[in-house]
């Protein structure tokens, strides 16, 4: 695994996705892993991973979440998070809202 480089870390990041229509709960993950046992995307292309994403942008690590393809990769199936009636869904697109308003792609 590699390490985690928290010197550029962001901590306003959080802050800046809950404040995005969808992203306000995004500080409430568990890591339940239930977004990765259950992503169709994960299952045939193992680079992307949900719950990386949330757990990189709690950690603040904005460059690596809005400089990638991660949030993208998405395909917005609305299965993975059943009890939470797909917030989790809802905190990726904030992150592409994110993404966009912020000069990404």
């Amino acid at each position: 695994m590699a390490d985690i480089d928290l010197s550029q870390a962001d901590p306003q990041f959080r802050k800046e996705l809950a404040e995005q229509p969808g992203g306000e709960k995004i500080a409430a993950c568990f890591t339940c892993r239930t977004c990765m046992a259950s992503c169709p995307v994960t299952a045939v292309n193992d680079v992307f991973n949900p719950l990386k994403v949330i757990r990189m942008a709690l950690l603040g690590l904005k460059e690596q979440v809005l400089g990638s393809d991660f949030v993208w990769l998405c395909s917005s199936c609305y299965i993975h998070d059943p009890l939470e009636k797909h917030r989790h869904q809802r905190r990726i697109r904030a992150s592409r809202r994110h993404q966009g308003a912020a000069g990404y792609r």
